[in-house]
């Protein structure tokens, strides 16, 4: 609570590290104290939701004004941490489901079409995360984007159409954007994003693990040799000592055949049990913190 209380006044500061403290405070409280998917040696209050919901809404009051004041817009002789603040202030607002999303979702699709102004460069990897998150609703959405983003002769364009379809939130297309690594119409560094950016999202990860697990072999001939070592990695969003005993019981009778895992294996799964440790020891102060 007094953290929070003495970073809120900050959200208005020309350094973005600065403005940002508040959304990392309830950031962090979101998507680690209060994440949608936990396991059963856990605190876990059926009121999570509903915790959630209350942290976006502050997010979007405290950081909508902010936008409000940066415009969606480049304008002349704006210092250029005014941009960064824009990018940055407006994708966690998107994450948070404010109701910019709708707005940046439907210049996504303007944008294009025309390419035109009305939406700052910057802003068009944010976009299309908000046409995602907004209008990629279905198995048939999501592979219509996808090929529009195949047929991209821009690839800074299509890199972000892809990064945005990786990171979907849509619980019915998380598989979707894990079956990215079996797509060969893809490139090599483009198929592993729904992988590596779904074990990302807290909510998401433990389905990435599952998967993992059951098409270990697969997965893993899909990677680069050099990669493979990482792929215990999808299991670092996960967060207890019953998720840590299941990633162990996965790599650990892989160590012997797959080069520098055992360094990986021991970092995953210490950062697993720090966050149940942070779980455990936070969530009831900062829930009720958060709803009074």
């Amino acid at each position: 609570a007094d953290a929070l209380a003495a970073a809120t006044p900050l959200v208005g500061d020309t350094n973005v590290s600065v403005a940002m403290t508040a959304h990392e405070l309830l950031a962090d409280a979101r998507d680690i104290l209060f994440a949608a998917t936990r396991t059963s040696d856990q605190h876990f209050f059926v009121d999570d939701d509903a915790t959630r919901a209350v942290i976006n809404r502050r997010i979007a009051a405290l950081y909508q004004p902010v936008l409000n004041r940066l415009g969606l817009v480049d304008r002349a002789r704006e210092l250029p941490s005014d941009r960064e603040r824009r990018v940055v202030v407006a994708a966690a607002l998107v994450a948070a489901e404010a109701p910019l999303t709708k707005t940046l979702a439907a210049l996504a699709t303007s944008w294009l079409k025309a390419r035109h102004a009305r939406l700052s460069r910057d802003l068009v990897p944010v976009a299309f995360a908000a046409h995602v998150q907004h209008d990629v609703l279905t198995v048939a959405d999501f592979n219509a984007l996808l090929a529009r983003a195949k047929r991209e002769p821009d690839a800074q364009v299509r890199a972000e159409i892809l990064g945005a379809l990786a990171s979907t939130q849509r619980p019915q297309l998380v598989d979707r954007a894990i079956a990215l690594l079996f797509d060969d119409e893809l490139r090599v560094n483009e198929r592993p994003l729904g992988l590596w950016l779904q074990a990302d999202d807290r909510t998401s990860a433990a389905r990435v693990f599952a998967t993992v697990s059951a098409r270990y072999d697969e997965i893993s001939a899909r990677l680069p040799e050099d990669w493979r070592a990482g792929l215990v990695e999808v299991a670092d969003n996960l967060c207890s000592e019953a998720d840590a005993v299941a990633v162990e019981g996965v790599f650990r009778p892989k160590v012997a055949t797959v080069p520098g895992l055992d360094r990986t294996l021991a970092q995953t799964t210490e950062a697993i049990r720090l966050c149940a440790a942070l779980v455990k020891h936070h969530h009831e102060n900062a829930r009720s913190t958060l709803q009074r």
